[in-house]
């Protein structure tokens, strides 16, 4: 598993056709897509725990980094299952994103999978939007700038 998610990291970005990312364990699936912009989607399904967090992670690095990135949206309206190990993998990944300069939004979640990040504080995190130095909010969330949030990395 570890070689084909090497392959699929090194591999060219895939076009808007939504070409899958490799990564298919038994509950858990990452597909990306790119639109014109610049823009990727990320979309994941399934159960995302600490069996698949360091695959989630190098997914999320792999689609960050490339010429033209410009954005990167995780849509999690297929997720049906998040554990803290699914947590980090994302915190991490807009760690990076913020570091990088490129935009980081974690999109779509529903039910049990929204309520577990709320109740750990990082849904609005996840759903800011850093466009040059101003923070936007998404509608509903709290006005929290990322740097001030008390997460760091692998947290």
């Amino acid at each position: 598993m570890t070689q084909r998610i090497q392959d699929a990291a090194a591999s060219s970005p895939p076009t808007a056709t939504g070409a899958p990312c490799d990564v298919d364990s038994r509950q858990f699936k990452a597909t990306i897509s790119t639109t014109a912009g610049g823009v990727r989607r990320l979309t994941l399904s399934g159960d995302i725990d600490l069996a698949v967090r360091d695959q989630l992670r190098q997914i999320i690095e792999a689609r960050l980094v490339g010429e033209g990135v410009k954005a990167l949206l995780i849509d999690m309206a297929a997720v049906t299952f998040l554990d803290c190990g699914g947590i980090g993998a994302l915190i991490t990944g807009r760690h990076l994103a913020a570091d990088i300069g490129c935009e980081y939004r974690v999109v779509n979640a529903r039910g049990i999978v929204a309520r577990v990040l709320d109740l750990a504080g990082v849904w609005p995190v996840l759903q800011l939007s850093l466009i040059g130095a101003e923070v936007v909010v998404a509608a509903g969330s709290p006005r929290r700038p990322l740097r001030n949030c008390g997460l760091k990395p692998g947290c």
